[in-house]
């Protein structure tokens, strides 16, 4: 499976992506456990506008996993997720929200914009 995932992923495949990830963390079919190049396919789906990429991207942050926890980040994955539906991601946000500075609500929401326009581009230049 692994294999068919890894050519849909680089021939730009969002679930293909998303799914190279989730062998990739886990260390399934075949894959050695890299997180690295996990978090890699993941943020190429998320740049697609893969809402679960998002949603992952967010809680990674949000709890610190495979490096600092960066709530501002979070907030910004939690929110595109959402607006994507993914409904799961709106009480994350929203208890993040609710600890967040209000310089920090402000570069959170401007983050977010940021991916939101990447997010465009990637989807026009597939």
């Amino acid at each position: 499976a692994a294999r068919w995932y890894r050519r849909a992923a680089e021939g730009g495949n969002a679930d293909a992506q998303f799914q190279i990830a989730r062998l990739l963390f886990a260390g399934e079919a075949g894959l050695q456990k890299d997180a690295e190049a996990a978090i890699a396919w993941l943020e190429r789906a998320a740049r697609q506008g893969y809402g679960e990429a998002l949603f992952v991207l967010g809680d990674l942050h949000f709890r610190g996993e495979e490096g600092p926890a960066i709530p501002v980040k979070a907030w910004s994955y939690f929110r595109l997720a959402e607006e994507l539906g993914m409904t799961d991601a709106t009480p994350n946000r929203r208890y993040i929200e609710s600890r967040l500075l209000p310089q920090e609500r402000l570069e959170a929401a401007a983050a977010a914009r940021q991916m939101a326009t990447t997010m465009r581009r990637e989807r026009i230049d597939e």
